[in-house]
């Protein structure tokens, strides 16, 4: 009896031992870097400028809200949800460009920039709110159509 006792502690802990090396193995995998991307139409906001052109333009990536002002100011928000336990950092950007109508064929004017970076774990959704300014992007606005929302993952990502 105690052999089988002593097996079955044996086997009891190597299928634990078998989970956590799969459960690390999964975290390494999920270490990679994954961006997703959605891309949306600039669409004129209710500020303007003396000239009667926009001050502003906003965009609408769906859970995520965009925003871009003549100055180069931009900002945006939205919710964020971790679908696993293990943690994973999550960074929230845009890149602005010019496009066709829908945004086909779009021209990419800035690099990729982040306005937030929180680490989340547990399954949580967390709320990003982050705004950054480029001057840069000033001298581009009214050539801007189309903007991507950029949501880069690393650690535990889903």
């Amino acid at each position: 009896m105690r052999l089988k006792g002593e097996l079955l502690t044996l086997a009891i802990n190597g299928l634990l031992l078998s989970l956590a090396v799969g459960e690390i193995a999964m975290a390494e995998a999920g270490d990679a870097e994954n961006i997703n991307r959605i891309t949306a139409v600039a669409s004129p906001a209710m500020e303007w400028l003396p000239d009667g052109q926009p001050a502003r333009v906003d965009f609408n990536f769906g859970d995520v809200k965009g925003w871009l002002r003549s100055s180069g100011e931009w900002g945006l928000e939205g919710m964020v949800t971790h679908n696993r336990l293990l943690c994973a950092t999550y960074q929230l950007g845009m890149r602005f460009g010019s496009g066709h109508p829908a945004c086909t064929d779009v021209q990419w004017l800035t690099p990729e920039q982040y306005a937030t970076s929180v680490k989340q774990c547990n399954s949580a959704p967390v709320r990003h709110s982050g705004a950054e300014i480029n001057p840069e992007i000033a001298a581009k606005f009214s050539s801007i159509s189309c903007a991507e929302s950029l949501l880069k993952c690393t650690g535990a990502c889903d």
